[in-house]
């Protein structure tokens, strides 16, 4: 658990906490002047993926947004698809009060019970709030991804069932009235490894590399846009991403310059050794 404390009145804090994690029954449900979403996210098995946490204040049927003294959420996720790595401050959190982080800001990736993370936030013992806006980003949680999980969706959904006391999801508004803000699941769709062997380099899958590939994927990433045959042979570097100038300077490398060879599978046939998102419809491989 990660705990970040101002040097504050310990009563005050104990009161603002009991306001985050316990509110009231009669609390409003759904306001929808207050939005909190996850992102929607597509990874291979084995990876590590970043998803932020947004907060929008937007005027709606419930009238105008208030400046807001603090939010606690929890987002819970299935521990056999995805693990949470790590929760820091977005961009927002980080520079919320006064330049700086909340006054109060209580993290926690291990939860019990439940599987996800929690978050708990006082912007400020003393002025500073958050104003109504769009594009906040509260948090960024990494996630990383089953190795032996394939085609499956992870689902990212705000939750008050997690920790003890449970933490509920809720913001603060100026005047302390809880408000339960409208909430949109975010998730991660595992795909599955390419199955296709290939040439690394081979983009015209001809069974060889040479400057005729180079011209291609060239012509590929430049002029035409037009996808490849099989993407992860133009992946030159191996980093997972077609990359114009890197994936082209590294083959022009290998050919003219006395450069290193292009990542397995090269110079025959076979499966690439990390997964990827790149797909390889057609190579010219068996």
């Amino acid at each position: 658990m990660t705990w970040v404390v101002s040097q504050v009145p310990q009563p005050l804090i104990a009161i603002v906490i009991a306001m985050i994690v316990c509110p009231t029954a009669t609390m409003a449900q759904f306001d929808d002047r207050y939005q909190l979403s996850l992102d929607a996210s597509v990874a291979a098995p084995g990876d590590t993926v970043s998803v932020s946490v947004s907060y929008d204040a937007v005027n709606a049927t419930q009238g105008s947004p208030l400046d807001l003294l603090g939010w606690s959420y929890g987002v819970c996720s299935d521990a056999t698809l995805v693990t949470v790595a790590g929760v820091v401050d977005g961009f927002t959190s980080a520079t919320v009060s006064h330049g700086g982080p909340p006054a109060f800001n209580a993290i926690d990736i291990s939860p019990n019970p439940g599987t996800g993370f929690t978050v708990g936030v006082v912007v400020d013992f003393a002025t500073a709030t958050l104003s109504p806006g769009t594009g906040y980003e509260l948090n960024v949680a990494t996630y990383d991804l089953n190795p032996a999980v394939q085609n499956a969706t992870a689902s990212l959904d705000f939750c008050d069932t997690l920790s003890t006391p449970t933490v509920q999801t809720l913001v603060v508004e100026l005047g302390g009235a809880p408000v339960v803000p409208v909430q949109t699941s975010g998730s991660i769709a595992i795909t599955s490894l390419a199955a296709t062997e290939f040439i690394r380099a081979d983009v015209d899958g001809n069974g060889g590399v040479n400057l005729v590939d180079a011209i291609l994927l060239a012509q590929a990433l430049f002029q035409t846009g037009t996808p490849l045959a099989c993407e992860a042979a133009g992946d030159v570097d191996d980093n997972g991403i077609l990359d114009p100038l890197p994936d082209l300077l590294a083959l022009l490398a290998y050919l003219f310059q006395g450069g290193s060879p292009p990542p397995p599978p090269f110079p025959s046939c076979g499966l690439a050794a990390t997964p990827h998102m790149l797909a390889c419809g057609s190579s010219g491989c068996p």
